[in-house]
């Protein structure tokens, strides 16, 4: 298994006894080599180093993330988001958006598949996609 560096900055850090949860609150940024989490607070779940999951919440908490090989990276923010690194799933919740490429998507929440660029919306409210077409 590929070990990669993870690095966590914030104000306030709580490890749990069993080192399997690392709470982090406070002006909070984590990076990996292909994304990047800001937001005020974070629970991630699992190794320190190799997170299953991580649960965010900010005003708005924001994540960049970019695949492997690609030229492109997606932005997302919302207020509660849930990034599960292994499983490529991005859960958004509260004022929902992301923008990635040439598309816009604004929902309550937004459910999105990193590993084939498709989603699902909330059923709480509206939801808005905007598609440009390329360049020519």
């Amino acid at each position: 298994m590929e070990r990669r560096v993870l690095t966590v900055i914030a104000d306030e850090a709580t490890q749990s006894e069993r080192k399997d949860q690392l709470s982090v609150r406070g002006h909070l940024s984590i990076r990996a080599d292909d994304w990047k989490i800001e937001a005020q607070s974070a629970v991630l779940f699992g190794k320190p180093d190799d997170p299953e999951k991580i649960e965010v919440t900010g005003e708005p908490a924001s994540i960049t993330y970019r695949r492997p090989g690609a030229d492109e990276s997606l932005s997302a923010h919302s207020h509660f988001l849930i990034f599960e690194p292994g499983k490529d799933r991005l859960d958004l919740d509260g004022k929902a958006y992301v923008e990635r490429a040439r598309q816009a998507i604004a929902s309550e929440s937004i459910l999105y598949f990193l590993d084939d660029d498709t989603f699902k919306t909330g059923s709480k409210g509206r939801v808005r996609v905007v598609t440009q077409p390329e360049p020519d």
